[in-house]
């Protein structure tokens, strides 16, 4: 069995950590394994090729913001990664995000489907079965067909016509067109959605995303971890992360009103850009970190806290969430897609979207709560560990290659 994998970023962001991890896996396993992505750095490992350049990446997205129209250019990139498909002819294509201003998705898919190549599609977001949006928050148009998008400006932005109704025609044209497909999502309100959408004529099923369990992510004792960081070994500490924090979906502004309105807790923010490090300067309850590629660092800040805020206004199942709960830290975000399904009981409370008060009242319940984190951290770990995620994917490549 051939396995190829396809994703924008390869070991870094979430999709792309799960992506190297499945490579490595697969290889270890004694099957053969190759995956080809469009951003980022190009890396020396076995099987892995960047496709594409930089600069066709700025060019794509510079063509999707003039002409309204995305995911439909970069050719030269997609055509590339298409004679890569031919000289390795995979039995199983996994693909993963295929936006990212790296792909036509035109040239990809008149390739797999004139070859009837097996896919596994892992649904990190919604842009496989809308127009254009990552997330459609309220917005149901894509279940009968996209038009007059209202999230034009959201990523992938696009400033030119709406060319919405086109793109969704477009989409369901070219990814429903051969039968041997299997849709996975992380959680089961995308799996949900997946289903209600034109991907629903394939099967669709739930594998939530793994982590590293047993040497990063794991239950290491709160005043250990606060030793360790220099922090306060009594106060309340309420964590959060600022990745994409100039999104608005990420819901950065209620971490930081939050943190004005509960001077008694701390709050660590991680991965702050130097917008925001001036925005909290003069918050004495606010410890502003930039950005770690120190996983074990970013581990004990998970340990350390009380809570962990996640405010994000659209969500499919959070890396960062279960990292948290690997380390032992309850959960409180808005009820949100896939939020829901990881904060609940033992592991947090979800509160309704933007709702700020009730936000802070959970939050400050959960810093006060005798939580039993080493508890937490054993579910986790036997939910969420990365072994448990690959043989989920395995037995999919299996079924596919029958």
């Amino acid at each position: 069995m051939k396995v190829m994998q396809i994703n924008s970023h390869y070991n870094s962001g979430g999709a792309g950590k799960i992506v190297a991890y499945l490579h490595r896996q697969l290889l270890a396993h004694g099957v053969e394994s190759r995956v080809a992505y469009g951003r980022g750095n190009k890396v020396a490992e076995a099987g892995v090729t960047r496709i594409g350049s930089e600069a066709q990446n700025q060019l794509d997205a510079a063509l999707t913001r003039v002409t309204g129209i995305a995911g439909f250019h970069s050719r030269a990139a997609t055509r590339q990664l298409v004679r890569l498909l031919a000289a390795e002819k995979p039995d199983v294509l996994h693909l993963h995000g295929l936006h990212g201003y790296y792909l036509h998705y035109g040239i990809l898919f008149d390739y797999i489907n004139a070859n009837n190549l097996p896919c596994v599609w892992t649904f990190h977001d919604c842009l496989a079965f809308t127009a254009q949006c990552g997330y459609p928050y309220d917005c149901n148009r894509y279940v009968n067909g996209c038009h007059d998008c209202p999230l034009k400006r959201d990523y992938p932005a696009t400033y030119g016509p709406d060319f919405s109704a086109w793109m969704w025609k477009k989409k369901k044209a070219l990814f429903t067109a051969t039968e041997n497909k299997i849709i996975v999502s992380p959680c089961e309100w995308m799996t949900g959605m997946a289903r209600g959408s034109f991907m629903g004529k394939y099967p669709c099923v739930t594998v939530n995303n793994g982590i590293d369990t047993e040497g990063t992510f794991r239950y290491r004792g709160q005043s250990a971890c606060r030793e360790a960081l220099g922090l306060d070994g009594d106060g309340k500490i309420a964590l959060a992360v600022a990745y994409g924090a100039e999104n608005p979906r990420k819901g950065v502004k209620f971490v930081l009103q939050a943190a004005r309105d509960l001077p008694g807790i701390t709050f660590v923010i991680i991965g702050c850009n130097e917008k925001l490090r001036a925005e909290t300067a003069g918050m004495d309850n606010v410890i502003a970190r930039g950005f770690t590629v120190d996983q074990e660092e970013l581990a004990r800040f998970y340990g350390a806290a009380d809570v962990f805020l996640l405010p994000s206004l659209a969500e499919n199942y959070a890396t960062a969430a279960v990292e948290a709960l690997a380390c032992g830290t309850p959960v409180v975000g808005f009820h949100v897609g896939g939020i829901p399904e990881q904060a609940q009981d033992i592991f947090g409370e979800t509160v309704p979207v933007g709702d700020q008060a009730a936000c802070e009242h959970a939050l400050s319940a959960w810093c006060r709560r005798d939580t039993n984190k080493a508890a937490i951290a054993a579910v986790i770990r036997e939910k969420n560990a990365m072994q448990v995620m690959f043989a989920q994917y395995y037995e999919l490549y299996g079924s596919l290659c029958g």
